[in-house]
């Protein structure tokens, strides 16, 4: 499949297409598997976050107080295992589409999705945490997500 760069410098590759019959809508509850990298300019990578949760941060991971990719730098592959995170038993994470609950970037990311497809997303800082970045997140950090979209629902209340 052919990666998509956006003017902000996302980018996504479509691992599967989904069969299902919905995209992301504003205002509709998103269901997703995830497994979110910080991105180190090497072939090295670690885990940060995912809907796995025994697959937390900490153990046997690359500190964070390492050097994060350079805007002209292309982000490592990731390992193909990472790709069917569904295969871990997640719990899948779902939220509002378009209600700012996750980063910017990862709901710019997803926007055309189909149900059933896995797609990988490289958020630059700017559409991630930024310049402040978070207690397991440096500064201005590369991101990378794989994502598979389980479904749609209605609107949660």
């Amino acid at each position: 499949f052919k990666e998509v760069v956006t003017k902000k410098g996302l980018k996504w590759i479509d691992l599967r297409i989904g069969e299902g019959p919905q995209r992301p809508i504003k205002g509709r509850a998103v269901k997703i598997y995830y497994t979110g990298y910080l991105n180190y300019g090497t072939a090295e990578q670690s885990i940060f976050d995912s809907s796995d949760g025994e697959r937390k941060p900490g153990k046997d991971q690359k500190s964070f107080e390492v050097e994060t990719l350079r805007p002209h730098e292309k982000a490592p592959k990731m390992p193909q295992a990472s790709v069917g995170v569904s295969a871990h038993n997640n719990a899948p994470f779902s939220w509002i589409y378009g209600k700012t609950s996750v980063i910017q970037g990862l709901e710019l990311g997803m926007r055309g999705m189909l149900e059933g497809g896995h797609r990988r997303i490289t958020i630059p800082p700017k559409l991630a945490y930024g310049k402040a970045g978070t207690k397991r997140v440096p500064p201005n950090s590369v991101l990378t997500f794989d994502v598979e979209l389980l479904g749609i629902g209605s609107h949660r209340s």
